[in-house]
């Protein structure tokens, strides 16, 4: 195996011995405008290496003689659409990165192996906050508009991101983020993720290594048929860009029966709802100091509160 290190960004906690965990920009790859890397295409030895973005190593496969790649690759593309293979895989469904231009491709085909994150300057674990996630271009079309080898998603269709977590001693543990889901009974209700998404991993605990896999309710006698791709950016990041000026301090939240209400000092904010795959819930200003807003979502929810004073953002279990 040959490893090739395209960026190795390493800041040291004030009297820690290990790194600070930087989250993966994927902007301090050094790529030009409009363009992706998918592995060392001008060596045809290369197969098998790795490129590292803040603190996490980002597994990668590239095979000169089928021109093919595997794991993870990353990109700054702008277009959104997807017409080629060959010119449009590393597109997404929205066009650039989450926060800036860059972002990571994800292609989780289990015939090629384990697509494997890890986190070198960790080795006892550290915890992942979460990351954005999109569908990729490709993706998105076949939702929309069928794979080749079956028709676009209907009803019952799911297309399901699943991240495995391995700590330092090789337990593991899992999470699911629903990249398109088709199930409920009322059509209005479907949906793909063709915008920017937070998923949290905060529940996977303590890892030194990820797996990530996309498994699709399209499938053939040969297996699934749609693309096992998805784009990520800002692993390790922020699910939200706080404002200075408010803190968590500030409210006090309570959750009963699927609502949660929030109460603040000041009277003037706005609560918007979070469920843990980023689907937003109806927003809910205050009235007399308390803002009571429905989760959109079992477990896990964010609740975003925005005052004139800036905006903070707090975690709530439904």
């Amino acid at each position: 195996m040959r490893t090739v290190y395209l960026s190795l960004p390493l800041l040291m906690a004030s009297g820690a011995m290990h790194a600070e965990l930087m989250p993966a920009t994927f902007e301090d790859l050094g790529l030009a405008p409009e363009s992706h890397w998918c592995g060392d295409t001008e060596d045809p030895d290369y197969d098998l290496g790795s490129f590292r973005s803040g603190s996490f190593e980002f597994s990668n496969f590239y095979y000169a003689d089928w021109g093919t790649w595997a794991y993870f690759a990353y990109a700054n593309y702008t277009g959104n659409h997807f017409s080629s293979y060959v010119t449009d895989q590393w597109n997404n469904a929205v066009g650039g990165g989450h926060d800036s231009a860059a972002y990571g491709v994800v292609y989780a085909d289990t015939y090629m192996g384990y697509t494997d994150v890890t986190l070198p300057d960790h080795p006892d674990g550290a915890t992942v906050s979460g990351m954005w996630v999109v569908n990729s271009a490709w993706v998105a079309d076949c939702i929309a508009n069928g794979d080749g080898m079956s028709g676009p998603f209907g009803a019952g269709d799911t297309l399901r991101l699943h991240i495995v977590g391995f700590d330092k001693d090789d337990n593991t543990t899992e999470t699911d983020f629903l990249l398109a889901d088709y199930t409920s009974e009322n059509p209005e209700e479907w949906y793909a993720v063709n915008d920017w998404r937070w998923m949290s991993l905060s529940e996977l605990g303590s890892v030194v290594r990820m797996r990530f896999n996309v498994y699709s309710s399209k499938a053939n006698e040969w297996g699934q048929t749609t693309p096992a791709y998805v784009c990520i950016d800002d692993l390790g990041g922020d699910g939200f860009n706080d404002v200075e000026g408010v803190t968590a301090d500030s409210f006090r939240v309570s959750v009963s029966g699927g609502t949660a209400f929030v109460a603040g000092a000041d009277s003037d904010f706005t609560v918007t709802p979070f469920a843990a795959d980023g689907r937003a819930g109806v927003p809910a200003k205050a009235v007399g100091g308390v803002a009571e807003v429905v989760l959109p979502g079992s477990g896990v929810n964010m609740l975003r509160v925005v005052t004139p004073a800036g905006s903070v953002t707090l975690k709530v279990i439904g």
